[in-house]
């Protein structure tokens, strides 16, 4: 069962890094025009893209190779599902988000700009 659960968990991270692949490539479409936001987050949103793929295919591996892979892993990738996936899906909504916006200016000093409003 637990097996199941890791090869589960890894294809969720598998389909983040794939979603969030998707939607980083067509960054600045259609014109090219990259808002600020989008320069200062970049380098943010594809560390977290790769780490949902090496979560991703890890897990994935020790639920198909390990054949007694101990049910403890579960939580662990489940926490780390938590604590890797959901930024890497909320960061590009984060300009519509009022907590992440707070968020986003206690640490760079100013509004998210994504290019709406003119």
């Amino acid at each position: 069962m637990s097996r199941l659960l890791l090869i589960l968990i890894g294809m969720v991270f598998l389909l983040v890094a794939a979603l969030c692949d998707l939607e980083y490539s067509s960054l600045g479409f259609p014109d090219g025009h990259l808002t600020e936001f989008d320069i200062e987050t970049r380098s943010l949103r594809y560390a977290t893209a790769w780490a949902n793929l090496a979560l991703g295919l890890l897990a994935c591996a020790l639920g198909a190779v390990w054949h007694k892979a101990p049910i403890a892993l579960v939580p662990v990738f489940a926490v780390a599902l938590i604590l890797v996936a959901a930024p890497s899906r909320i960061l590009p909504r984060c300009p519509q988000i009022q907590s992440c916006i707070s968020i986003y200016e206690g640490i760079t000093g100013h509004p998210p700009d994504d290019g709406i409003g003119g």
